[in-house]
Parts: C-alpha cells; structure tokens; sequence
C-alpha cells in the first residue's frame, strides 16, 4: 500500500472515531489538513462515500463542509455501515 494511501486510510479511521465537529476540527488539524474540499472527501469517505444530491450546483466549499458535518455528526451513516454488516 502507497504511504498516501496509507496516511488516508489512518485519517479516515480517526474520524470514524469523532463524535462532535470539535472533534473532527482536532482531528483534521492533527493530521495537518486545512483544505475544506479535502476535508469533505475523507468525511464521505468515512461515511462509505454517501451519495449526496444538492438543489445547487455552485455550493460555496464553506457550505459543503457544514453540511457533511451535520451529516456526519448525525451518524445515519453508522447505521447505515450496520445493516451492511448485517447483510440488509
């Protein structure tokens, strides 16, 4: 496995683990990834990459990232990763 490959999946694995946006905003400042676009793909990614569908197609990136945090926060993914497991 590649070492960016590598330090994504160790950054995703932290997030999995934030319950609150602090958290998050600790780990993404940890991991020294201050690039909101960045920080929106490895939240969908820890959420197992959601489809996400907006009325707009010109989204400030300030905006995209508050929304993927409500959602993240909201964990409906967590759920979501359960019934999988479970083979619903």
């Amino acid at each position: 496995m590649n070492e960016v490959k590598e330090r994504g999946n160790i950054i995703i694995g932290a997030l999995k683990e934030c319950v609150s946006k602090e958290d998050i905003e600790d780990t993404f400042n940890k991991y020294d990834i201050p690039e909101l676009l960045q920080r929106v793909d490895y939240l969908n990614g820890a959420m197992g990459n959601p489809q996400t569908f907006f009325s707009s197609e010109d989204i400030q990136p300030e905006t995209l990232y508050e929304i993927t945090i409500s959602m993240f926060v909201a964990g409906s993914w967590k759920l979501a990763a359960l019934y999988e497991k479970a083979g619903f």
